[in-house]
């Protein structure tokens, strides 16, 4: 039993009135301290590939007031029993797509008769307003609010103009999203779709208890591989995360290995018990509104909701979204996005584990496994654009070519210490890893001729000289001269990029076909080599 003395003593502990609380600018002074010059801007603030600007910190001082518009925290009281519906079959929602969607993916143009068998379908039937075509083409959360926006706006009008009330349309929709990686963004995108849609239905004096708006949310492919599939576990455990604190009505969860053609019964039962586990052992089901009042989700809905309010209304300037379909702003904001995308994937700045990153030892060569051709500017549909493609199309491409014709390796010859490679190292065994290319790895040789001597008598596709910056000047621009000069048609690569033009030179001059560094796109590097190979990509 604790004694009084115990209880002072506790509180005592427990007692941080003691120390002086800091504001924001003493916050933001001591970390330009600590970054000892370097830009406060590059290197605190994330420019996100899906819109939004994440500052450091969200503080009391800099956050507006926490007074959310309503149904931003749910359309509805969450049950305890089924807190979300689980969807393990799509058609489980039996719900009719509507055809701008359809339109989007097949690159169709819309006409009268799409909405009258829409509105023949009844007032009962559910009405899904499917963002899918533009998240898996690529399009950014912004423009995914707006198009679904832009979308629910344009059915009430449709159908309000052969006579169904726009009341009973509204109560008709759900809005289908798909969840990407982003954790955050990914939930706010679910709580600033509800903000908008109270917004629009505002305007048309629907009452404020109908103005709550159904969410359906999937897993995307597009954040999946086909490539060490297990981590497609985590992304979508992460996704589904996401849904739940966004308030998702229903959710449905792919199965990790669904890429690879039909899944597994094993891969189904895991997408389902992602659910179960997040809904009865991690209990997320048991509050209404889990990430309600975090300083950082609630400004970052309001941005989002901006931002995507204002796409809304560009897209309603040209006619609404049947005609911004038709007249290819869709797509075209869809294929910028998806740009960036595939940039930062293909140099690294975005991570796909087992793919870009880490590559999984596996070969996917032998198997059946497809990857479609990217149709460029030809194809007027929204197509589907995963992440990993590039990457896996290559890869494919290379592991069928070895299987044909013999192992296409590259011999990495490391200079000096192991411990002042490695860092290099790593980057170069997943960059050459993630072409599906053989690796020869060496421990370090003291000299250049030992490196050169090695490289030669390998006789690998390509050498890449992997070693620490001081290598640069003499022992990395020897090897490579000796590996020139005995193989005079041999592709050398050399990890990193100096600063030094004088180095850079003489490295060049030594023999250096390419230096391989951070902002190296790797599909395009590889591409390369795999050309110069005669790989059928």
């Amino acid at each position: 039993m604790p004694t009084n003395d115990q209880d002072r003593a506790q509180q005592e502990i427990l007692d941080f009135t003691e120390f002086p609380t800091p504001d924001l600018a003493q916050w933001r002074t001591e970390v330009e301290r600590l970054l000892k010059g370097a830009s406060f801007d590059k290197r605190m603030i994330t420019r996100t590939l899906e819109g939004p600007t994440l500052q450091p910190l969200y503080a009391e001082e800099t956050a507006e007031p926490v007074d959310p518009a309503p149904f931003v925290r749910g359309r509805a009281p969450r049950s305890a029993g089924e807190p979300w519906r689980l969807i393990a079959d799509p058609t489980e929602l039996e719900a009719e797509i509507d055809p701008l969607s359809v339109a989007a993916l097949s690159g169709g143009i819309i006409v009268p008769a799409d909405w009258d068998a829409l509105h023949r379908t009844g007032p009962e039937r559910m009405i899904l307003i499917d963002t899918a075509p533009y998240a898996e083409g690529g399009a950014d959360v912004v423009l995914q609010l707006a198009c679904a926006m832009a979308a629910g706006v344009e059915i009430l009008r449709e159908l309000e103009s052969r006579g169904e009330e726009i009341l009973t349309s509204a109560l008709r929709l759900c809005a289908g999203f798909r969840i990407g990686s982003h954790l955050f963004v990914e939930a706010a995108k679910l709580r600033a779709a509800r903000q908008m849609w109270h917004r629009i239905l505002e305007v048309a004096d629907i009452p404020l208890e109908s103005r709550g708006l159904s969410i359906h949310a999937a897993t995307a492919s597009r954040s999946k591989s086909l490539y060490d599939p297990h981590t497609n576990i985590l992304r979508a455990t992460t996704e589904t995360f996401a849904a739940i604190i966004g308030g998702a009505d229903t959710i449905h969860v792919a199965p990790f290995d669904a890429l690879s053609g039909e899944a597994s019964d094993l891969g189904r039962r895991v997408a389902r018990n992602i659910q179960l586990i997040l809904r009865d052992e991690a209990h997320l089901g048991r509050v209404q509104d889990p990430g309600g009042g975090s300083w950082y989700l609630e400004q970052l809905t309001r941005d989002l909701a901006d931002s995507a309010w204002n796409r809304f209304q560009a897209i309603e300037a040209v006619g609404g979204m049947s005609a911004a379909l038709a007249k290819g702003m869709i797509r075209q904001w869809t294929t910028i996005s998806a740009a960036a995308r595939a940039q930062a994937a293909a140099t690294g700045r975005k991570t796909i584990v087992g793919v870009n990153r880490y590559p999984a030892p596996e070969n996917l060569g032998d198997s059946t496994a497809a990857v479609p051709a990217d149709d460029g500017e030809s194809d007027p549909s929204i197509a589907p654009r995963r992440e990993a493609e590039p990457f896996e199309r290559l890869r494919i491409a290379i592991e069928r070519h070895r299987a044909a014709v013999g192992e296409l390796e590259i011999f990495i010859a490391t200079l000096g210490p192991v411990g002042r490679y490695m860092p290099r190292l790593d980057f170069i065994t997943s960059f050459f890893g993630a072409g599906g290319f053989g690796l020869i790895r060496t421990g370090g040789f003291k000299s250049p001729e030992a490196a050169a001597l090695a490289a030669t008598a390998a006789a690998p596709v390509a050498v890449v000289i992997v070693g620490a910056d001081d290598t640069w000047a003499e022992d990395a621009p020897a090897t490579a001269a000796l590996i020139r000069a005995a193989d005079p048609s041999a592709r050398i690569y050399l990890a990193g990029l100096p600063r030094d033009g004088e180095i850079l030179a003489a490295l060049q001059d030594a023999g250096v076909s390419e230096f391989i560094h951070l902002r190296s796109d790797m599909p395009d590097v590889l591409g390369d080599l795999a050309a110069t190979l005669e790989v059928q990509v």
